[in-house]
């Protein structure tokens, strides 16, 4: 907390509101209440009052679940599926302009001014258009503002889960309602009914149209058919694709057969031509019968050979002769094994050519068959079409003779179940109804004007609120006072009334700053600021009645007027400004006893001379050279400074002080301003000693904060000789 020695203490929470905080700020913002909820009051019942009475009637329709056919046959326009979508579908269309619109012409309802504004006077809303030089809105031409206006009227419903349809009309008139609501009712089943004629009638005229068309179309296809089967020689009910598939499949079996012959010579001359080197390996050398026969000469010959070389040697002629012999059968061997090879190459070349002929005639039969397959196709195509166009023709005639016979064409799907009464009582406005919601809204709105109004305030009023925007507790808090003959100079009360409330919220101010104690006196020298954060917060007076009341008590007090722009202590105590003042003293143009300005008491004036106006003196050191002088000469020096958020002068000056005291105006001071105030203050580390609160209104401070001293005013007041 801050103390007389000028400790600061952190800004105090916000307290929970109780029913009490909230009752006060009712009182202190009862007049915006009063205000807000008079007018909301006043527009809610005048509206309340004007809103003319409207008649509502009502017309059921049921949605028909049966339906009645006397004529065998399906109807041309079925009736209306008994399912929820179709009954809301139906909902719909009764709510459609051109229904409303065929209601309108039928009632004439562009006669009537309800429905139609060109024939009304002009409302409270176009007299005050016509104030502000708005034109009233152009009324649309024909029956389209009639229609809407109607549609505005008009409210149409399901009822519940049911097939009823409820048509509700209202109308500042009970017979208008209740005739809108019947006629709607039945234009809406002529309506069906015409729609059935007419959808009748076209149908008529549509199978009449098409048969003869069908008709064409059936002879045209039968002939397109015709004429196919005879180019291509088709028989009507054959099918060629069954011919020419069989075909086909013979083909590709003959041609697998070939193709996997065609592999067998092929895979037997290849391994062939690799083994031409050792022909005796090959298969079909080993087949032969000629090369057996071959080989068994040879394998003689051989013996008698060899017997020959073992008998005679290698040089005798029948050696040679045998081995003469040899040569002449492996040559013989070698040219049937070529003879053999070439044959092979022979039956691969006759295999290819047989495959690629069975690939020939596959693709031939295969465009044939396309072409017989097609031609089929299209002829069944023709058939088929002239088939179908012949049973619609038949299915279109039957339908035809049906639509003449079908008494259900001209019934509608719906009927009326409940006739619309002419209603006795208006239906709306709910005047109590409205009054009660009018009271409600003046009393939200009311209270709303009051939360806003109390959010808005930026006003000091308490020592809660110093505590809590300011971080500094509130010292004193002094009576605002408007004596009849002190004139402005309030300053005088506290000699001459000393009893009043004004004196005694001084003598307080004084006592805290001694720390509590009456008889304790402040140490020599002491020097006392008063200072504000913005003029006009009564920082002179508060300045001029403290010393006054230190004085009193016995203690020699200096009084220092160092708003040297705006000095306001002389005014404030009634007396002339001296020649020479605190401007003088502090440049050495004359002594502190030559400048002083005695009261009589124990108080002497250190006042502005009229030369000195404007002059800087105080961050110079020239100021505290004089402080210095005085602080030996005084027991108290009382410094009115000018206001922190004006100069510089007053956060200068609060250096050389013991004490400040910071001045706040009573539901007057921002506590934006104050807060600036009091930061530059801190940021000087001025010795705020805390905040003092001026002028507050006795009668009113009870609203505002119930813990302050004055807040009890009117339980205490007789102990008081106040000047009123």
């Amino acid at each position: 907390m801050t103390t007389a020695e000028g400790q600061y203490v952190t800004p105090a929470e916000d307290s929970p509101i109780d029913l009490r905080t909230l009752w006060l700020i009712m009182l202190r913002r009862r007049f915006p209440f009063i205000i807000v909820a008079a007018v909301v009051l006043a527009i809610g019942l005048t509206i309340a009052l004007i809103i003319p009475s409207k008649y509502v009637s009502s017309t059921s329709v049921l949605i028909e679940r049966r339906s009645t056919n006397v004529a065998e046959g399906q109807s041309i326009v079925s009736g209306l599926p008994a399912d929820s979508a179709a009954v809301d579908t139906e909902v719909q269309v009764l709510r459609s302009p051109d229904l409303a619109r065929r209601v309108a012409e039928r009632l004439h309802l562009d006669r009537d001014p309800e429905f139609n504004p060109r024939l009304r006077e002009p409302g409270f809303g176009e007299w005050v258009g016509g104030l502000f030089g708005k034109s009233p809105a152009p009324v649309r031409p024909g029956l389209d503002v009639v229609t809407n206006t109607l549609l505005n009227h008009m409210s149409v419903g399901r009822q519940g889960l049911t097939y009823v349809i409820n048509i509700n009309v209202s109308s500042r008139s009970p017979q208008t309602a209740a005739d809108i609501a019947n006629a709607m009712a039945r234009e809406y089943l002529e309506q069906q009914a015409e729609y059935k004629r007419s959808i009748a009638q076209k149908a008529q005229s549509f199978y009449t149209e098409r048969m003869r068309a069908l008709s064409t179309d059936v002879q045209s296809n039968a002939s397109s058919a015709s004429s196919i089967r005879a180019r291509t020689g088709i028989t009507s009910g054959s099918n060629p694709s069954s011919y020419d598939e069989q075909t086909i499949a013979d083909l590709r079996r003959q041609h697998s057969e070939a193709s996997a012959n065609l592999a067998a010579k092929q895979a037997r001359y290849s391994a062939a031509s690799r083994s031409q080197n050792n022909p005796s390996s090959l298969p079909d050398v080993l087949a032969s019968q000629v090369i057996r026969d071959l080989r068994s000469q040879r394998a003689k010959i051989a013996v008698d050979a060899s017997q020959a070389t073992t008998r005679y040697g290698n040089d005798h002629p029948e050696v040679a002769r045998t081995r003469n012999q040899l040569a002449e059968i492996d040559g013989e061997i070698a040219a049937e094994t070529r003879r053999i090879v070439s044959g092979l190459a022979a039956e691969v070349s006759a295999a290819q050519q047989e495959v690629g002929s069975l690939g020939s005639a596959i693709a031939q039969q295969r465009s044939a068959a396309i072409r017989n397959s097609d031609a089929s196709v299209t002829a069944r195509k023709y058939d088929t079409d002239a088939d179908a166009s012949r049973e619609v023709y038949e299915d279109l005639a039957k339908r035809r003779k049906e639509t003449v016979a079908t008494d259900e064409l001209a019934t509608p799907d719906a009927s009326i179940v409940s006739v619309a009464s002419t209603p006795n009582s208006p239906s709306s406005p709910n005047r109590p109804l409205l009054i009660l919601l009018t009271l409600a809204a003046a009393l939200t709105f009311g209270l709303l004007a009051i939360i806003i109004a109390e959010l808005l305030d930026v006003k000091i009023s308490s020592g809660e609120d110093v505590k809590r925007h300011l971080g500094l507790n509130r010292i004193a808090s002094i009576p605002g006072v408007s004596p009849r003959n002190y004139d402005e100079h309030l300053a005088r009360l506290v000699y001459e009334k000393p009893q009043s409330s004004f004196s005694e919220a001084i003598r307080a101010l004084n006592m805290t700053l001694r720390g509590g104690h009456a008889k304790q006196a402040l140490p020599s020298g002491q020097v006392i600021v008063i200072t504000s954060a913005l003029p006009h917060e009564g920082k002179t007076t508060i300045a001029t009645s403290l010393a006054l009341s230190i004085a009193k008590a016995g203690s020699r007090v200096l009084l220092i007027d160092a708003d040297v722009r705006r000095p306001q202590v002389a005014a404030s105590l009634g007396i002339a400004t001296p020649e020479h003042g605190i401007a003088e003293v502090a440049t050495g143009k004359t002594d502190l006893a030559s400048a002083m300005v005695s009261t009589g008491t124990p108080l002497d004036l250190l006042l502005v001379a009229v030369t000195a106006k404007g002059i800087d003196i105080f961050s110079r050191g020239q100021f505290s050279e004089l402080l210095e002088k005085a602080r030996k000469q005084y027991d108290v020096i009382v410094i009115d400074t000018p206001p922190v958020l004006a100069v510089s002068d007053a956060t200068v000056i609060s250096r050389e002080a013991d004490h400040v005291v910071f001045i706040t105006r009573w539901r007057r001071t921002s506590r934006f301003a104050a807060k600036a105030a009091v930061e530059a203050l801190k940021a000087a580390e001025a010795p705020l000693s805390g905040v003092v609160l001026n002028a507050v209104d006795l009668k009113k401070q009870s609203l505002y904060a119930d813990s302050d001293p004055l807040a009890f005013y009117g339980s205490y007041k007789a102990y008081y000789a106040n000047e009123e």
